[in-house]
């Protein structure tokens, strides 16, 4: 809060105190021009809320007059409000006084000038006037202005008087720095970067820190880091000295300037993204006197404080440096195996290591030198890949040291059989990282190369898979050279035993079957008692199979080998299994002749493999191979009869059986002779239905009988029943034949039926007559539905159109409803018919005979034009056969009558409803009966107001405090008057008239005598006011020179002095 004094004809007294709600301001500084004007400033910070007195307490009682301005400001600086005092003073019509400022400021100034009369002062350029005051001889004026470093406040005044100027600047409380997060990245550092130069703060936060604060300062206030892998470090010094970050949060956070700079040092060994969390911090120093390099509470933040409210996390890459893997452990010289024997290659001895694999694969690779293979077992989190002289083991560091420890994991076996002898092979060991996640290896790293011993064995026996073939139902004789028996030490055959069985055919020794494991000496094997025998009529390359080994006498064979059997077919001759014969129906087509009626016995043959041949043909029809006829000689196969590609045809004879002769052959590879068989087919007798003949479409007139001829009916199994004939718009009519006769229905009906002979029957349609219904226009069809002893029917249909005739219409429209303006009269249609039925009606009124524009409904409202009318009405439409009927015209009503029709519209009142003023009577009325000249008559409070009958009216005094009306007012064109009143405008507002001074001219008096001002003297001085209502006025006299006084003060309050010399 901010309080300006201004005094006028200052005589060196001064303010003693200024209080706000009973709290003292502070006085900012004072500024004198002698005894004449005086300005004095006082402030108050965070003064109450609400409002309450300033109470201004002088010294003295010399000052003539003064002007009090009080103004409050917000969100100000609390701790200094106001800078520097800033004052001058002059005699000239221009004031000022220089302020220093800054551009985010306020300048308050505030000027005091002394002159009995009132001063005017025009503020100067960019100067806000917030008062300007007279009092007595106190003139003053105060302004605002945004300010800068330094900020000229002027003022200019209507006259050259004495004055004094002040001002001082407001200055803002702190605004928090505005934090937008864009989560910035450092620059990135590998882990061996252990002395990087760092980035500067301001490049972290690059352009994410607002502040509306001018000269706000750029910093940080580092709250949490995350450094699992290193530390963050800071430079004061633009990285000549680094110190640690620490331990921070949010009541501990590291200061740090737009100038110093953040650096993460890596602990070499690891790839890393550490994080800062930061808030914005604007090094404001009236709260927070905290610097740079320091530690401080932000938990609280935002507001007026120092910090934003929003964070912000930076982060670093730390990109890994690969290190090459190692072998802790050792590696062995050699390695011993047995010859022909997969043995354990045991590298448990070895340890790899690696500082920076992790969880990564390493490739471990181990290759012979002389064609020695390698093999590997399955192991968790260890792929087995390359080949089986340079096998690769991948894995991760701990699951490639596990799959190491068990030694059976990796067997050696050399690809050269009965090869032995010390160094006979080497295995060489490298290493691959893959690179990892870091910069750099991913090359192989030899951890040494091991020989390997081979231990020499005893070599078993070995044999051949072999294949042996015999003829259909034939056995075969086994001989010892059949199972390729080979020793390398030169041993010979002693046995073989049958390791797998044979499965479709039988292995016997001596005619027992073998069994599994079964030794089978070389001696019977040489004897012709070892036999394989052949199912019956089975065949077939890779027939059948067993197993075997063999033994030298002393080892069977590592390894089991395969005898397979062929058995080469031997043809068999075809027989016929199935012959069924068929059934079909009379005239029957595309029966066909299947598989379970005629099928094949040969049981090395189908198909298209067995061939029919047609020996004697059928007589009553036709046999077809794929639609077309085959005959004596002609041919068809099995797979035909499977494939459903046989069929016979009936010729439609009362025949009732038929039949074909044929030979079977299956190409006769064994000179077979053929089978043969007849193939019987029993035919079924079916009825005929019968067939009508009918003529062509018939027509007729309305109203005419047709006579129909040319129907007739015909039936093959001359077993015709009825005749049924039937219309659906007519009756039917005709004249019996013979023992022809009606069985249903009857002459002139709609439907008959006629029983009797064929040719009786055929006599009685020959007089067929139609008539069509009484005025039936349109279509008709005649249907004609013959049905023979067993049911069989046919139907067919006769179309007849019936010709229109035009039928007049019946009767005429009448019209319901009153004759009076107003009333709805209704056409009424009900006595209108038509026998060639009605159509959607159209109507026309009619006015005295006339045509009614646009009254083309079925209703029709009567209107001020039909007063004193007849109104008739006519209708038209078009009949259900397409003639055009009408107009009929109903008669004429009675003459309509008169019903007045009340005006619509408004009348409102547009004005000010104050005294003084002019309301005007506005009307929007209309009139369906015609409206006449509209006149005005004004009320007060519903009252009619004498005179008062123009359009518009002006309030005087003694309409205030009532509610106006307007009555519009006129005589229709029927004759009727009419009156709308508007809605009331009020309470009329009063409209104070100042008082009136009537006082005398001016007055000579006599030194030291005093001059009297009276009625009796003609010098009154008197004041008029036509409100006066007895309320209480004041008057204000005053004498610079002299002293007033007053006969009697009766009646009378003082706002200053008491009348007694001093009025």
């Amino acid at each position: 809060m901010l309080v300006g004094i201004s005094f006028g004809g200052n005589q060196g007294n001064s303010v003693s105190s200024v209080t706000y709600n009973g709290t003292n301001l502070t006085l900012v500084d004072a500024q004198n021009n002698g005894s004449t004007s005086r300005v004095e400033i006082w402030s108050l910070v965070a003064p109450d809320t609400g409002t309450h007195n300033v109470v201004v307490t002088v010294n003295g009682t010399s000052h003539k007059a003064a002007n009090i301005a009080v103004m409050t400001f917000t969100d100000v600086n609390q701790v200094t409000p106001v800078g520097a005092f800033s004052s001058a003073t002059g005699g000239s019509t221009t004031a000022s006084t220089t302020v220093t400022s800054a551009v985010d400021e306020v300048v308050f100034g505030v000027v005091a000038s002394t002159k009995s009369s009132d001063v005017s002062f025009t503020p100067g350029s960019g100067q806000t006037e917030k008062w300007d005051l007279f009092e007595g001889i106190a003139n003053s004026s105060g302004t605002i202005e945004a300010g800068a470093a330094s900020v000229v406040t002027s003022w200019t005044m209507s006259d050259a008087v004495d004055w004094a100027a002040a001002g001082v600047s407001i200055k803002p409380a702190n605004n928090a720095p505005v934090l937008t997060p864009e989560t910035p990245s450092l620059t990135a550092v590998t882990e061996d970067e252990l002395s990087s130069a760092g980035d500067l703060i301001s490049s972290i936060v690059g352009t994410s820190i607002t502040d509306v604060d001018a000269g706000a300062v750029e910093g940080i206030a580092i709250t949490a880091t995350t450094n699992s892998n290193g530390t963050w470090e800071y430079s004061q010094d633009n990285g000549t000295t680094w110190g640690a970050v620490g331990t921070v949060s949010e009541t501990s956070a590291l200061l740090l300037d737009a100038a110093d700079k953040l650096r993460f040092v890596p602990d070499g060994l690891n790839a890393d993204s550490a994080t800062i969390t930061y808030r914005a911090w604007d090094q404001y120093t009236d709260t927070d006197t905290d610097t740079a390099g320091t530690k401080v509470d932000v938990s609280t933040n935002g507001g007026g404080t120092a910090f934003s409210t929003a964070t912000d996390t930076a982060s670093i890459t730390v990109t890994a440096v690969n290190d090459d893997p190692s072998n802790t452990g050792t590696l062995p010289t050699d390695i011993t195996v047995t010859e022909d024997v997969s043995s354990n290659v045991d590298l448990s001895v070895i340890n790899l290591v690696d500082v920076d694999a992790g969880a990564s694969s390493l490739i471990l690779t181990l290759t012979t030198s002389t064609g020695g293979t390698l093999s590997a077992a399955a192991g968790a989190g260890t792929t087995i890949g390359g080949s089986s002289t340079a096998l690769t083991l991948t894995g991760s560091l701990a699951n490639l040291n596990t799959y190491l420890n068990t030694a059976s994991n990796i067997t050696y076996l050399h690809g050269t059989a009965n090869l032995n002898g010390n160094d006979a092979d080497t295995i060489a060991v490298k290493i691959n990282d893959n690179g990892n996640t870091g910069a750099g290896g991913g090359g192989d790293v030899a951890l040494g190369t091991m020989n390997v011993d081979i231990s020499a064995v005893n070599d078993a026996p070995t044999a051949a898979t072999n294949t042996v073939t015999t003829n259909e139902d034939t056995a075969y004789t086994f001989t010892a050279a059949d199972f390729s028996f080979s020793d390398i030490y030169g041993d010979t055959l002693d046995s073989v035993k049958i390791t797998m069985l044979e499965t479709v055919g039988a292995l016997q020794l001596l005619g027992v079957d073998v069994t599994l494991n079964q030794a089978i000496s070389k001696g019977d094997i040489d004897a012709g008692n070892l036999k394989f025998v052949p199912a019956a009529d089975a065949n077939g390359a890779g027939y059948d199979s067993f197993g075997f080994s063999v033994n030298d006498g002393s080892a069977d064979s590592a390894s089991s080998y395969t005898m397979t059997v062929d058995v080469t077919a031997v043809n068999d001759s075809p027989v016929v299994n199935t012959n069924t014969g068929m059934t079909v129906s009379e005239g029957g087509t595309g029966s066909v002749i299947t598989t379970a009626m005629l099928n094949e016995g040969d049981v090395d043959d189908a198909g298209t493999g067995l061939t029919y041949t047609v020996t004697t043909g059928v007589v009553n029809g036709t046999l077809k191979l794929s639609g077309a006829a085959i005959g004596l000689n002609d041919t068809f196969t099995q797979d035909d009869i499977d494939n459903n590609r046989v069929t016979y045809d009936h010729d439609g004879s009362q025949t009732n059986s038929d039949s074909f002769a044929f030979s079977l052959a299956d190409d006769g590879e064994d000179g077979a002779t053929a089978a043969t068989g007849t193939f019987t087919i029993t035919v079924t007798n079916v009825n005929d239905a019968p067939v009508n003949t009918v003529p062509g479409a018939q027509s007729v007139d309305e109203d005419t009988a047709l006579a129909i001829g040319g129907i007739a009916v015909a039936d093959a199994d001359d077993n015709l029943s009825t005749v049924q004939l039937s219309v659906n718009n007519g009756t039917l009519n005709i004249t019996l034949s013979g023992a022809a006769s009606i069985s249903a229905g009857a002459n002139g009906s709609a439907a008959l039926t006629l029983s009797g002979s064929l040719a009786d029957i055929n006599a009685t349609l020959a007089s067929l007559s139609y008539q069509g219904n009484a005025d039936f226009n349109g279509s008709d069809t005649l249907t004609v539905l013959s049905t023979d002893s067993n049911s069989a029917t046919d139907a067919d249909t006769v179309a007849i159109t019936v010709n229109a005739v035009n039928d007049a219409p019946v009767g005429l429209p009448t019209i319901t409803g009153t004759a009076q303006e107003d009333q709805t009269l209704t056409a009424d249609t009900l006595g209108i018919s038509d026998a060639d039925g009605l159509g959607p009606f159209s109507y026309q009124w009619l006015r005295d005979g006339a045509v009614i524009g646009g009254a083309t409904a079925s209703t029709y409202t009567l209107g001020d034009a039909d007063v004193g009318a007849h109104i008739s009405v006519q209708l038209s439409y078009t009949d259900a056969q397409g003639t055009a009927e009408g107009p009929l015209t109903s008669a004429q009503t009675a003459m309509v009558t008169n019903v007045n029709d009340a005006p619509t519209g408004s009348a409102t009142i547009t004005g000010t409803p104050t005294e003084d003023q002019t309301l005007t009577a506005v009307n929007t009325l209309a009139d369906a009966d015609g409206i006449g000249a509209v006149s005005y008559q004004w009320q007060q409070d519903g009252v009619d107001i004498a005179g008062a009958t123009s359009s518009t009216y002006t309030l005087g005094d003694t309409d205030v405090g009532a509610t106006m009306t307007v009555v519009a007012g006129y005589t229709d064109g029927q004759g009727t008057p009419e009156s709308v009143a508007s809605a009331g405008v009020g309470p009329i507002a009063n409209i104070n008239d100042a008082p009136v001074i009537t006082s005398p001219a001016s007055q000579q008096l006599k030194q030291d005598t005093p001059l009297l001002f009276s009625s009796s003297s003609g010098n009154a001085i008197l004041i008029s006011d036509v409100d006066d209502t007895g309320a209480q006025f004041r008057i204000d006299l005053l004498s610079y020179e002299g002293t007033l006084s007053l006969a009697t003060n009766q009646g009378l309050t003082f706002l200053a002095g008491d009348g007694q010399q001093d009025a």
